[in-house]
């Protein structure tokens, strides 16, 4: 009876690790492209949609729905990007630290994909916050895994760096990515691998107040001549705060997905997201105390 009771009562543990653990915390913003640009980790919110520009457009995939940054045949300067609402410059002022994950994929239609060895189209854009007229107060993720934080004056180059760009958009599959952003550190995650990192050396603050636009897939500064990324992108978050190793993972595994969905049942009411669960626990639980009470009687 008692291996019966133990058995039981490690049920309802694993069980209730399930319901406060479903994965890691729900995205500040999240874009799944499922028919709209709506932001799909704030329930209700209607300020914070993506805005297309350019030919960009929702396109079928294997993942569902996902977006085509570049509908026509070669990207152009400044030209096609998704803008992000003016709400997340407000949120991303007051932020200490951030992070960006994405699923992208270059498709077969791409005919970029081999300026993005050479410099000139090296830093083409896969998300930018920054000052267009300003020559600096930027922060930007280039496509080849480059970075630069520039907040604190001019061209500050223990904020920035570049890397080669070892083809993994050459084979035409998703691949994830993870931009992090904090005080002291920048770091790119590729397939849940480190592709490059920095150590922030600068006197500038992880982000800008003075910044009027954010972006993803392009609108480099005016004085770079970069084009637009050519990408599909899927599974678009934001956190502020910084994804380590570990969250990473979780966000490849799309476990913030189920976490979102779960904190939108509980705004709204609607609980059929958790219910098995629950349920389930509840079931255990009434296990536990019946036999606990058969073990007292015995």
């Amino acid at each position: 009876m008692k291996k019966i009771f133990a058995v039981a009562l490690a049920t309802v543990t694993t069980l209730a690790m399930s319901v406060s653990a479903f994965a890691m915390d729900a995205p500040n913003y999240y874009y799944d492209f499922e028919g709209n640009l709506n932001n799909a980790g704030l329930a209700g919110e209607t300020d914070t949609a993506l805005t297309i520009v350019g030919s960009g457009a929702i396109a079928d995939d294997a993942r569902g729905k996902v977006f085509d940054n570049v509908t026509g045949s070669a990207s152009a300067q400044r030209t096609d990007y998704l803008k992000l609402p003016e709400k997340f410059l407000e949120d991303l002022a007051a932020a200490e630290e951030f992070s960006l994950s994405m699923w992208v994929k270059s498709p077969a239609s791409n005919n970029d994909v081999t300026n993005w060895t050479e410099i000139g189209d090296g830093w083409a854009p896969i998300f930018t916050a920054q000052n267009p007229d300003a020559d600096w107060q930027w922060t930007v993720f280039g496509v080849r895994g480059t970075m630069h934080v520039n907040n604190g004056g001019f061209f500050d180059n223990n904020a920035y760096n570049t890397n080669n760009y070892d083809g993994y958009l050459d084979d035409n599959e998703w691949h994830h990515l993870v931009y992090t952003v904090t005080a002291t550190k920048s770091v790119v995650y590729l397939d849940g691998e480190v592709l490059n990192s920095l150590d922030r050396t600068d006197t500038g603050d992880a982000f800008s107040d003075l910044y009027t636009i954010a972006t993803i897939g392009g609108y480099h500064n005016h004085c770079w001549t970069d084009r637009d990324s050519h990408l599909l992108f899927d599974d678009v978050a934001i956190w502020f705060d910084e994804l380590d190793a570990a969250g990473v993972a979780s966000a490849a595994a799309g476990e913030f997905i189920q976490e979102t969905e779960t904190e939108e049942a509980t705004e709204t009411g609607d609980m059929t997201a958790v219910l098995p669960v629950v349920i389930l626990a509840v079931a255990a639980m009434a296990v536990v105390v019946a036999m606990r009470k058969r073990t007292v009687a015995e």
